[in-house]
């Protein structure tokens, strides 16, 4: 499948399944937001992303948190 000129946003993207979800994706060509609860996993895994030659935007939010929810959509 590819997502080229697409964005996905993926939470939990810092480690686990998510970081997997998030490299697949940047695979197939999208463009990633890396939604997680600690800033720096999540810009690590921005680098990693951009290596691969695909945009990136870290950001850090509690999903547990329905106000840092809000703040994010």
């Amino acid at each position: 499948m590819k997502f080229n000129n697409r964005v996905a946003l993926i939470t939990g993207a810092a480690q686990g399944i998510g970081k997997a979800i998030t490299l697949r994706f940047a695979g197939e060509g999208a463009d990633v937001i890396i939604v997680d609860s600690k800033l720096d996993g999540a810009q690590a895994v921005a680098k990693e992303v951009e290596k691969l030659g695909r945009k990136a935007l870290p950001i850090k939010c509690d999903v547990s948190n329905a106000g840092e929810v809000d703040s994010l959509v």
